[in-house]
Formats: structure tokens, C-alpha cells, sequence
């Protein structure tokens, strides 16, 4: 019985948050699996909740102030589940995750609005200038198929969220998306080696003797099965991903065979 005991104490240890008290990413995980089954998934939705710019707040108060405002939020956040089966977890750091029981997306807008909005009331009543935001993801069970899955793609779409819509749902919009930038991923290595970036002299215009004098250089990706691909679209994700540097190295060898 002692040894059960001991056991059980080390699993609840595993599966929670130290900070909180409350239910850690791993803790999420088997709360949820005890929620829900194949029958249920779309009354479900995954809600992915980032703080935005936590760093300042430890950077400005320090750590112990930082942490409460994290316990602070996740108590918050537990105050305004409402429905039975609903679940809060800090999975770690500024990183929370919601599993709320709503069918209609507008529902879950609302709540997560309303959430935002308690947590600023609080704050406002002791520093009256200052609010937290978040950026906001989330994606229904029914979509992704499980949990896990369902909360990576919830980050993701947070990354798109706006303002205007409060939390940003991910669809089969942002799965192609996501699709395109792993694909366009996937042919960079081989199109440097290639050569497939190619470079383009935009001139400068001396205004005192009209004639061009300097040039700036400008990448365009001409791939031989995917045709024109725009820097509109490959340079944001190659800014994301690091490897804007490979292309910045590649583009000055370029021009340095050019001037050659």
C-alpha cells in the first residue's frame, strides 16, 4: 500500500505545474483523454493562449513578480471554465492551453474575449495604464483528429491571429499554408545549390548627373517545377526559419561574380 501510495505521489508530481499547482502539458494531456472519446470531438476546441511580450514583465518587476502574474492568469483562466470537462494547463513558461466545450467558433471567441477582458479588469484596478495581451490559437478536436495534434496546430494559428479576431482558428486556409512553407522548405537547399535564386540589379539614378550610378541587388526564385515564386511569399518564411541568412551569403557570392 505504501509503495501504490509512493507511486501515485510521483505520477500527480509528474503531471503538474509547480508554479500553479495546476495541471502541466503532460497532466493536460491525460485529463483529456479522460474527457473525451471519438463520439465527442466536436463539441470540443483546443485554445492556445501566448502572452505577449512576458519578457518585459521580468525584465521590468523580476522573476517573482513574473510568476505571479503567471499564477495570476492560470487562476483566472481556471475561474472562467464554466462547463463540466473543461480544462486550463500552463504547459510552460507564458504558454497556456484551454480545452473548452463550445460547437460554434463564435462561442469560443466570445469566451476567450471575455477571459482577456477579466484578467485586464484585475490588473487595471491595481496599475490603471498597463494590460496583458495574448496572442490567440486555437483548433476543433473534429479537425485535427486528437489532442496533440490539435494543440501544435493551435500554435501554429496563433502566430496568424489579429486584433480583430480575438483568436485565430486553424483551417484548411492555414493548413495549406502550412503546407506551402514546408514545401517551399524543402527546395531551398537544392535551389542554392542549383542556382535558382538569381539576382536582379535594380538601378539608383544620380539625381545631379541623371544617369545611373550604384544598383541595388534583388533575389527572384525561379524554380524549374514550381515556376516563379515570389519573394513576397519566401522571404517571410525564410526570416522564420533562419535560413534568410544561407540566402543573404548566397545572394552576396552572386554579386561578388557578378562584379568579377
Amino acid at each position: 500500500r505504501h509503495l501504490l501510495k509512493e507511486n501515485q505521489r510521483k505520477e500527480q508530481l509528474f503531471l503538474t505545474d509547480p508554479l500553479t499547482g495546476g495541471w502541466n502539458r503532460e497532466g493536460f494531456l491525460k485529463q483529456c483523454e479522460e474527457v473525451i472519446d471519438n463520439r465527442n470531438f466536436k463539441e470540443y476546441a483546443i485554445v492556445y493562449l501566448n502572452v505577449i511580450d512576458f519578457r518585459i514583465i521580468n525584465e521590468s518587476w523580476g522573476e517573482e513578480d513574473g510568476n505571479r502574474t503567471l499564477q495570476f492568469i492560470f487562476h483566472q483562466f481556471q475561474k472562467d471554465l464554466k462547463q463540466k470537462g473543461e480544462l486550463v494547463s500552463r504547459s510552460s513558461m507564458d504558454h497556456f492551453f484551454l480545452l473548452l466545450k463550445e460547437e460554434d467558433d463564435r462561442d469560443v471567441n466570445r469566451r476567450i474575449l471575455k477571459m482577456k477582458e477579466a484578467v485586464n479588469e484585475r490588473i487595471r484596478c491595481k496599475f490603471s495604464e498597463y494590460s496583458i495581451d495574448f496572442a490567440v490559437g486555437a483548433c476543433r478536436l473534429d479537425i485535427a483528429g486528437g489532442v496533440p495534434t490539435a494543440m501544435n496546430k493551435a500554435i501554429y494559428a496563433s502566430k496568424l491571429s489579429d486584433t480583430d479576431n480575438v483568436c485565430s482558428f486553424y483551417n484548411a486556409g492555414i493548413a495549406n499554408m502550412l503546407e506551402r512553407e514546408e514545401r517551399l522548405n524543402t527546395l531551398f537547399e537544392d535551389s542554392v545549390k542549383n542556382r535558382d535564386f538569381k539576382v536582379y540589379l535594380q538601378p539608383k539614378v544620380s539625381p545631379s548627373e541623371t544617369r545611373a550610378c550604384q544598383a541595388e541587388a534583388l533575389v527572384r526564385w525561379f524554380h524549374p517545377q514550381e515556376g516563379v515564386i515570389y519573394p513576397s511569399e519566401f522571404i517571410p518564411i525564410f526570416e522564420k526559419n533562419g535560413k534568410i541568412c544561407s540566402l543573404d551569403l548566397y545572394m552576396f557570392e552572386e554579386v561578388c561574380r557578378l562584379i568579377d
